[in-house]
């Protein structure tokens, strides 16, 4: 089973890859990597006749070497996702409440650590700080789960109250 992040669902879902024919773990492969791969060379472009990254010129270069430059950093690449050293660009939470004391955790302590130290608000680092907090300390995970319990009871009643409005023949506000 594989976890699949839905950010806009602020959820996870389960994937069986081995429960997929042939011909679409051979379109998921054939998309992901080769996704994947491109990316790492998404900056590269010939520019007025000079190899640029991102726009800026690279050094000691010659448009000659474009396809080595390119097919080098995607050999790069692919030695790292056999190597298994992936990079992660950021944590994505799939729990809601746990998500919820993360930001819970930065609103509470990190932010206010981060004033006193004279740290800059770098929300990497907060995010990261919050995930230890959360970690250590329950009563986060607690104060998430309640925040989340009032949300899930109010939005039920609310449901409720415009059911009742329809089944009254009014029309709930928008």
């Amino acid at each position: 089973m594989y976890k699949i992040n839905i950010p806009k669902a602020n959820t996870e879902i389960e994937i069986d890859f081995d429960a997929l024919p042939d011909n679409s773990k051979e379109y998921v492969i054939d998309y992901g990597l080769g996704q994947n791969l491109n990316d790492a060379v998404a900056g590269y472009a010939i520019i007025n006749g000079q190899i640029c990254v991102n726009k800026k010129p690279l050094e000691n270069t010659n448009v000659d070497q474009f396809e080595s430059i390119i097919l080098s950093r995607v050999q790069k690449k692919l030695d790292a996702l056999i190597a298994g050293t992936v990079r992660v660009a950021g944590v994505r939470i799939g729990d809601p409440i746990k998500a919820e004391a993360i930001e819970i955790a930065i609103d509470m302590t990190v932010r206010g650590e981060f004033k006193k130290a004279g740290k800059a608000l770098d929300a990497k680092a907060m995010k990261a700080r919050a995930v230890e907090l959360v970690g250590r300390n329950p009563a986060y995970m607690h104060l998430a789960q309640a925040r989340f319990d009032k949300r899930a009871e109010e939005a039920a009643m609310i449901a409720k109250m415009e059911a009742e409005m329809l089944t009254a023949g009014l029309e709930p506000a928008e």
